[in-house]
């Protein structure tokens, strides 16, 4: 049972640092608009940003989510524990993202591409299974 608590709270660290830092890196690339002062609530600059986003931001987002599920798979199957942890693992951030669905809802393309990539995205990470060369 430690194993297993271990292993998926590892995936998740791993998993978030993998989405903060490919958001970053979608910044510097492709900026956010600009939000205008009027706008004063998180909600309501989350939902700007997002209905504002040039297509390379979010695609950012997007790939960031696919190596974060790849990398949750991975780390699992490098533990050594069962699929079913990286699933759990990867629904959460399912959920997430539903959430976040649920808060801001422009652009639905992007959301719906978020929720449908951290599962398949564990799953093809858990079966890459990464062997030692010794």
């Amino acid at each position: 049972m430690k194993k297993i608590i271990f292993s998926s709270v590892i995936s998740i660290i791993a998993a978030i640092i993998i989405m903060v830092i490919g958001a970053k890196i979608t910044e510097v690339f492709f900026s956010p608009a600009a939000v205008p002062r009027t706008i004063t609530g998180e909600v309501q600059k989350t939902q700007y940003l997002f209905s504002h986003a040039s297509l390379g931001f979010l695609l950012g987002r997007i790939i960031a989510a696919i190596c974060a599920g790849l990398t949750i798979g991975l780390i699992i199957s490098k533990m050594k524990v069962q699929k079913g942890v990286s699933i759990f693992c990867a629904s959460l951030f399912t959920l997430l993202c539903m959430y976040y669905m649920y808060l801001v809802v422009h652009p639905v393309w992007f959301w719906l591409m978020m929720i449908g990539s951290f599962v398949p995205g564990a799953l093809i990470g858990y079966r890459l299974k990464i062997t030692d060369q010794t």
